[in-house]
């Protein structure tokens, strides 16, 4: 138990000395910023993405893991797929740096494929190009570099200059570093002039601008060396020592001018360039630089026929190149000193040094053709990745588009049944208004003929009154007459006149009435069978809403008389409160 916690202890010890490493390498406005977030994990992931990005333009991918381990941690605790692809670039990137481009490459796919499910902006576009930044890297060290060319395209399409100037000045580096191993040299010039003139939008102290032109120009001039065109490249190589800031970027420099003397053959300022180059250099510790140097130099001497400098320089080239384990280059020196030596007359030496060259010759083209089959390897299992990549990317785009369809086909469908819905609403609506409009027309066109029927009714009632009067003046003179037959005669006239009068008048309103109110007598008949003629004639007349006056005056009936038949018609009706329901309203219903 006590080995158990002893070995949590150590762990905790060695993380806390990984992060106070990396504090080493950030300021101190970063380093006070990660000790205020950690509280706050919503706060903390901005400021470890801050802290990393500065780590990253340093150079210092080492530096980041730690922290690019807690956004990873977080950004799955908190289910956030932007940061968890942004994350999967830091470590896909910070693996490329350690040469594991297998495993750089399936967290840069990771990456992209978070990215296709959240929607585009302008975070998500500038995340994507540098993703592409980086997978053209690692294709370019396959030496895949169709494939390289092509991720440096895509990043360029997806990154517009306004986004991040840059990230689009990386990624045209990237391009012209493709160009030049393709021995496109002139193509590859154009676009490290470009990127200068890019740069000068740049302060002065940007350490971006600095190491930029820096590149820029040094490549430029060994481009102008390859094309032969030395003056030129001398120039962008002066140009370069002027921007260069480490020693080493110095002697990188001065390496490369002093190689382009020796190619004219002027020894003299070769070798200058080459002591320049070494007295920067010999506190470094860069031994694969001091092999190169060393080497050259023993070339200068060799070809001035100091065989003895040669032949120390050669073997300090030849120590160097075992120290950095390059074999290329060991077996170089081995061959050249075999020529010293034979400059020198030392024969049986320079024998056992070809045979060592030999013997490394075939160890050489051992290690290339197994570099070659990793290499091959590498490039199969990239390839499988990517077309694994692109299968699950078709699968993604067609259940996408397979919702998209659904989504779409729900929305026909509900605009079908919302378009049905109005248009029965709007049938309704339009059923009811003309319902209305109908109903008000034939209550209208009922109105005017009860108005017409009623006018009528006045009409009989005067028509009926002057044969009333007729009548009456009839019976008068009847009444003066003296003779019998005369008062016979007028009386057999005045019977004819009412009889006459009496029903034509019913007839011509029953007429009138039926044309008004057609069903109206069956109908009260139906419900109403023991109902008198009287009674029925009294019900046409309260349709009419006809008051007791009229009706006395239509039938020649007392008032008393009428307002009796009421009260007998209201019984036979079956009305009993008069004051819950009136005469006129129950017959104008029926």
């Amino acid at each position: 138990m006590k080995r158990i916690y002893l070995l949590i202890f150590f762990l905790v010890l060695f993380n806390q000395l990984i992060a106070q490493n990396s504090d080493y390498y950030l300021p101190d406005s970063l380093h006070v910023m990660l000790q205020k977030s950690s509280t706050n994990q919503k706060e903390r992931i901005i400021v470890l993405e801050k802290a990393i990005d500065y780590l990253f333009e340093e150079y210092e991918y080492a530096a980041a893991l730690p922290y690019v381990n807690e956004m990873n941690e977080l950004a799955t605790n908190h289910k956030n797929v932007y940061y968890k692809a942004l994350g999967n670039y830091y470590l896909g990137t910070i693996l490329l740096d350690k040469y594991e481009i297998t495993e750089s490459i399936q967290c840069l796919i990771t990456a992209k494929n978070l990215l296709g499910s959240l929607p585009e902006n302008a975070a998500i576009r500038q995340l994507l190009s540098r993703i592409y930044l980086s997978s053209s890297a690692c294709y370019q060290r396959c030496n895949m570099l169709s494939e390289a060319y092509n991720q440096v395209q895509n990043g360029l399409e997806v990154c517009t200059e306004t986004d991040s100037k840059t990230i689009w000045l990386k990624l045209n580096n990237n391009l012209a570093v493709i160009y030049n191993e393709m021995h496109k040299r002139e193509e590859a010039i154009d676009i490290y002039k470009d990127i200068l003139s890019k740069l000068n939008d740049y302060s002065d102290k940007s350490s971006i601008k600095q190491r930029m032109t820096y590149t820029a120009n040094l490549n430029i001039g060994q481009c102008y060396f390859w094309l032969n065109v030395l003056d030129s490249s001398l120039i962008y190589l002066d140009y370069a020592y002027n921007e260069a800031i480490t020693d080493i970027q110095k002697a990188n420099v001065l390496e490369t001018r002093a190689s382009q003397y020796a190619h004219n053959n002027d020894y003299v300022l070769a070798e200058k360039n080459y002591k320049e180059a070494l007295d920067l250099i010999k506190s470094e510790n860069n031994f694969y630089l001091l092999a190169s140097v060393f080497l050259s130099m023993a070339n200068v001497y060799y070809q001035t026929e100091k065989y003895d400098s040669a032949l120390t320089y050669v073997n300090l080239g030849i120590e160097n190149a075992q120290k950095c384990s390059r074999l290329s280059m060991e077996t170089s020196g081995l061959f050249m000193k075999a020529q010293i030596l034979d400059k020198l007359h030392r024969l049986q030496e320079s024998i056992s040094y070809l045979y060592a060259y030999k013997m490394m010759i075939d160890s050489l083209y051992g290690v290339q053709n197994i570099e070659k089959l990793s290499q091959l390897m590498l490039q199969t299992e990239v390839k499988a990745m990517e077309k694994e990549y692109m299968q699950q990317q078709d699968i993604a785009n067609l259940k996408q588009s397979r919702e998209r369809l659904l989504y779409y086909s729900v929305i026909v469908v509900l605009i079908a049944v919302v378009l049905v819905v109005v248009l029965l609403l709007n049938r309704k609506r339009i059923l009811l208004r003309n319902k209305q409009i109908k109903e008000k027309m034939l209550s209208a066109e009922l109105e005017a003929r009860n108005r017409e029927l009623a006018f009528n009714v006045i009409e009989l009632m005067k028509k009926n009154e002057v044969f009333t009067e007729i009548i009456t003046k009839l019976v008068m003179i009847k009444e003066n007459a003296v003779k019998d037959d005369t008062k016979n005669s007028l009386s057999k006239v005045i019977k004819e006149i009412e009889k006459t009068t009496e029903g034509k008048f019913w007839e011509e309103f029953e007429i009138r009435f039926k044309q008004v109110h057609s069903d109206f007598y069956n109908n009260l008949m139906k419900k109403f069978p023991n109902l008198t003629t009287n009674e029925i004639r009294l019900c046409a007349f309260l349709k009419l809403n006809m008051t007791t006056k009229d009706i006395s005056s239509i039938t020649g009936q007392s008032t008393l008389s009428i307002e009796q038949a009421r009260y007998r018609l209201r019984r036979k009706l079956g009305i009993q409160n008069e004051m819950a329901v009136k005469l006129t309203n129950f017959i104008s219903n029926i």
